[in-house]
């Protein structure tokens, strides 16, 4: 049987035996600090990207932004002041692909962020943050992967981006 949303979807990779890349996402919760834990980690999958991005996209928008998924991880975790903290790495077939779902995500979270009265501010040519009463969005484009934060606050995603850019960065290291 298929192993992934993104063969349901997409019978031809099925079919040609692409299978999706594997990706966890680091557990910092040590380095958030005391009383931080990890709730969930594990994959998302093309499906539920793209039900997501449906939320403010249309649905052509949004198929069109997730397909050329190859693999995603997130991590779910939890401060002690019930503060809470999802990371997503997405990982993408082409650089045109990661390009594509960083465009929709922008147009996505602009809608979102508007219609709460927050605002957007781009970073440099990869980088965009959005922040409301209600949530902060970091995204982040490198390559052929996107590094997506949600939380409640911004000072809990600039927590985080550190930590978990060494995290990633020892990955990479380990994997050579």
């Amino acid at each position: 049987p298929p192993v992934s949303t993104e063969q349901v979807i997409h019978p031809e990779k099925y079919f040609s035996g692409e299978m999706p890349v594997e990706t966890t996402v680091p557990d910092i919760s040590a380095e958030m600090g005391k009383g931080w834990a990890e709730v969930s980690n594990n994959t998302m999958g093309e499906l539920i990207l793209r039900v997501y991005l449906e939320e403010h996209l249309d649905q052509r928008q949004a198929g069109d932004a997730a397909a050329g998924w190859a693999g995603d991880g997130y991590s779910l975790l939890s401060g002690p002041e019930g503060e809470r903290l999802l990371t997503v790495l997405i990982l993408w077939d082409t650089l045109n692909d990661a390009s594509e779902f960083y465009s929709a995500y922008t147009i996505f979270a602009g809608i979102k962020n508007q219609e709460s009265g927050g605002s957007g501010q781009r970073i440099g040519d990869t980088a965009w943050a959005w922040v409301s009463e209600e949530e902060s969005i970091f995204l982040i484009q490198n390559g052929q992967t996107i590094l997506l934060y949600l939380s409640d606050t911004e000072e809990t995603i600039s927590a985080a981006i550190d930590p978990m850019s060494n995290a990633l960065s020892g990955q990479t290291s380990s994997a050579q």
